[in-house]
């Protein structure tokens, strides 16, 4: 043994730290999607987490969340967290709204937590730009207000299958966490659903706890 090794205790190998394993199930084919899977490739959330996204197949948000239960335990290996990502648009109707209630009660009777969005989900795209709680009819309307921003940073309408939405917006992404927390907490005080709450959004949850990790909103 050389002198180097008697002065200088062997360290320890440490192991790799386990990465926690995260479901997102969305109610999109493309928005929801596009957006966590460019937000998945940032190296802070690739180092904590693990994570599988599901695109929406259409259907009821029930059916969203029930695509969630059954992926839990994909492969015979539960998700250590599973989440799923969906709007209140269109709940005009006795249905819709059961649907709506269904969909939240289910979630929470398996340890799913919901992200959701009134009326869409492009009110957490438009908290990157604006801190804003006016009501908006349903998702269109959104756009139309989103787009105003849109052109002004990219020279472009919005498009709801852009690929690159989340590498667009990264750099305000603190902007929006900030906003959309503020409109929540402060616009729509005391109001526990968030179906109460037009416009407002809780995507603001899930993007901190993948970028943060954050142990305090995940358990709220």
């Amino acid at each position: 043994m050389s002198k180097r090794d008697n002065d200088f205790p062997r360290r320890r190998r440490l192991g790799r730290k386990k990465k926690r394993t995260i479901l997102i199930v969305g109610e999109g084919r493309e928005t929801e999607p596009n957006y966590f899977h460019g937000l998945k490739l940032v190296q802070t959330v690739r180092d904590r987490y693990a994570a599988t996204i599901k695109r929406g197949d259409g259907g009821s948000r029930v059916q969203i969340v029930r695509e969630a239960v059954n992926r839990k335990r994909d492969c015979g290996q539960e998700y250590d967290e599973a989440w799923c990502v969906f709007d209140t648009e269109s709940l005009q109707s006795a249905e819709a709204v059961k649907d709506y209630q269904d969909a939240i009660a289910l979630a929470k009777q398996n340890g799913i937590r919901a992200a959701v969005s009134n009326p869409s989900f492009e009110v957490w795209l438009l908290a990157h730009f604006t801190r804003s709680s006016r009501q908006f009819l349903n998702g269109d309307a959104v756009i139309v207000e989103l787009n105003k921003a849109w052109r002004g940073s990219f020279h472009r309408d919005y498009d709801k299958s852009d690929a690159d939405v989340y590498a667009k917006l990264d750099h305000l992404t603190d902007v929006a966490i900030k906003n959309a927390r503020s409109v929540r907490e402060k616009d729509h005080h005391g109001k526990a659903d968030i179906a109460e709450c037009n416009s407002a959004t809780e995507v603001h949850v899930l993007v901190e706890r993948l970028l943060r990790g954050d142990d305090a909103q995940a358990s709220a």
